[in-house]
């Protein structure tokens, strides 16, 4: 069965949907400069489902794959980024 719903904009979303309460489903959206929402992870019905802060995993990630060396941030990011964003992006990236 189709869900039906309202259309959402946003840059990013994270769709979360527990095998017990399907097609329900849990819609978080957010924007290149807002914070990656908190989400609970479903995991069996009855357990206590742990709150994933997604923010500080991909810290770490970038950290330790040294993606700082690896990346061109003198190219174009694909897919582009709206104007307005990618001034915004420019004043995060340090020159040198």
């Amino acid at each position: 069965m189709p869900v039906v719903s309202k259309p959402v904009r946003s840059d990013y979303r994270i769709l979360l949907s527990r095998g017990s309460q399907r097609p329900r489903a849990q819609l978080y959206v957010f924007g290149l400069r807002e914070p990656i929402p908190a989400f609970p992870l479903p995991l069996l019905p009855g357990d206590a489902e742990p709150l994933v802060e997604l923010k500080p995993i991909l810290h770490d990630v970038y950290g330790r794959a040294a993606y700082d060396l690896r990346l061109d941030y003198s190219r174009a990011p694909v897919p582009p980024l709206r104007e307005e964003d990618a001034a915004w992006a420019k004043t995060l990236i340090p020159s040198g």
